[in-house]
């Protein structure tokens, strides 16, 4: 067999046997480079602490946790589905959530889910 023929056929098992990459996890939501500018574009206007719409602020990362004026919580770390802040924009019914594409729900989703942390 000639050399390069048998470094062909060589090179093609070895390619031909490799294992598949496994799948990789999205990153960890980090509050300071995903979170904070979707509050800061999305929120911040009718939810500061000059301007505190419902009685809530989204201006600091403790004002997140601080309660509003409804009966349930703003925000529970690891539950999104127990956090008024993802329940208000995940269907797009508040001002806020209309204007957030599904990538920046799910962002919100992933990080409350997460715990909330300040990252």
């Amino acid at each position: 067999m000639k050399p390069a023929l048998a470094c062909l056929m060589l090179l093609l098992l070895a390619c031909g046997t490799r294992t598949p990459p496994a799948e990789t996890q999205p990153p960890p939501v980090s509050f300071q480079r995903d979170i904070r500018p979707i509050l800061d574009a999305s929120c911040l206007s009718c939810h500061s602490t000059a301007r505190p719409g419902g009685s809530y602020s989204v201006e600091t990362y403790p004002d997140l946790f601080a309660p509003g004026k409804d009966s349930v919580p703003n925000l529970v770390p690891g539950q999104p589905e127990s956090s008024l802040l993802y329940l208000y924009v995940k269907d797009g019914n508040h001002p806020a959530g209309a204007g957030l594409d599904s990538n920046r729900v799910q962002l919100l989703r992933r990080w409350i889910g997460a715990g909330a942390c300040n990252e």
